[in-house]
């Protein structure tokens, strides 16, 4: 599903920023952290290179499916995280 825009990390960290007051960032991890992270979080080997194996084979990709009036909603990031996580978050 895409919204109207096509955003960047920082661009969706300003929006949930600014929708939930309170301070959100983006932050790329390496794989090596990634990996660290989640052997804390109790999961497996196979869980694990399964997780960082497809975050590695997604970057610098563009959405897929491409964008169309199919897959395109009209409410922005900010709209959506308004109404819906905000309340989530309190």
């Amino acid at each position: 599903m895409h919204g109207p825009e096509d955003l960047t990390f920082a661009q969706v960290a300003g929006t949930l920023t600014e929708a939930l007051g309170r301070p959100v960032a983006y932050h790329r991890l390496a794989d090596d952290d990634v990996r660290a992270a989640l052997r804390a979080a109790g999961l497996g080997d196979a869980a694990v290179e399964g997780i960082v194996g497809m975050t590695a084979g997604t970057r610098g990709r563009l959405p897929d499916p491409p964008r169309s009036a199919l897959t395109t909603t009209p409410t922005t990031l900010g709209e959506w995280a308004y109404r819906v996580l905000r309340p989530l978050v309190g």
